[in-house]
């Protein structure tokens, strides 16, 4: 009896500190079908505006970018100065505030237009302007752990894919690839639409290539353990017993 009491409790203490039990998962426990929209809708690549607070590294260089080509690390931007590192910012205004150009209205922009409105304007200074423009403050986020904690992953362009995302986040793992949501905030940032990827089926595998923009948020669901998290509320107290177990035990030899 005693021997089958000491097995019953090392195999629950085996439980409790084995790493790939997860407690069920904490986030999107209460959506339905009817709260999510069709996944196909993310297969359209979304055209992003420029708003207020966006961030970009914008740099120009003469001779259509020739010098990229020739020499890709030279410094040959306006005013001949390493400029990759410098963040614009729109202000509240809506307004970029640019070396040779002051103040330019940007809100409401897509980034192309935006571009060859730098491109007509900068050629009153340098010949053939070449400018490459990206921004530095667009992300998502992964939860992969049911817990709340979330990697943030940034790009510089108007969209990321969903495996891109994941992938940047450090992959599945042992969550489900079967139960994946897209959580995307609305215009008031208040209100959300939802979708639900199954990437574990091989005919949806073209879903790893759907379209995430800034502020989407990637959660993938983890595997459910039934016992873990009952084990779990009790194993400070098995580990107690099981100490004063291996102590009578020695003693009573």
């Amino acid at each position: 009896m005693k021997f089958n009491y000491l097995f019953v409790l090392l195999l629950l203490l085996s439980l409790t500190s084995c790493s790939s039990y997860y407690y069920p998962n904490l986030l999107m426990t209460n959506l339905n079908e009817n709260d999510l929209k069709d996944i196909n809708e993310l297969q359209i690549p979304p055209s992003q505006t420029i708003k207020k607070g966006d961030q970009f590294n914008i740099s120009i260089y003469p001779n259509k970018g020739e010098q990229l080509v020739i020499s890709p690390n030279v410094n040959n931007t306006i005013n001949r100065e390493n400029t990759s590192n410098i963040i614009y910012y729109v202000n509240e205004s809506g307004n970029i505030d640019l070396p040779l150009l002051g103040d330019i209205y940007a809100e409401g922009l897509q980034i192309e237009t935006f571009k060859d409105t730098l491109t007509k304007l900068y050629s009153h200074f340098i010949t053939d302007p070449y400018i490459i423009l990206s921004w530095t403050n667009k992300k998502v986020y992964v939860f992969s752990q049911g817990n709340g904690n979330a990697t943030v992953i940034p790009f510089s362009n108007s969209y990321i894919t969903l495996l891109d995302a994941i992938t940047g986040s450090g992959g599945i793992g042992e969550a489900n690839s079967d139960k994946i949501i897209i959580a995307r905030p609305l215009n008031n940032e208040q209100n959300f639409s939802f979708y639900q990827v199954n990437l574990q089926d091989k005919e949806n595998l073209y879903l790893g290539n759907v379209y995430l923009k800034d502020g989407d948020m990637v959660y993938i669901i983890p595997k459910q353990r039934v016992l873990y998290r009952a084990v779990s509320e009790v194993s400070p107290y098995l580990s107690f017993l099981n100490t004063v177990l291996i102590i009578v035990q020695f003693f009573i030899k």
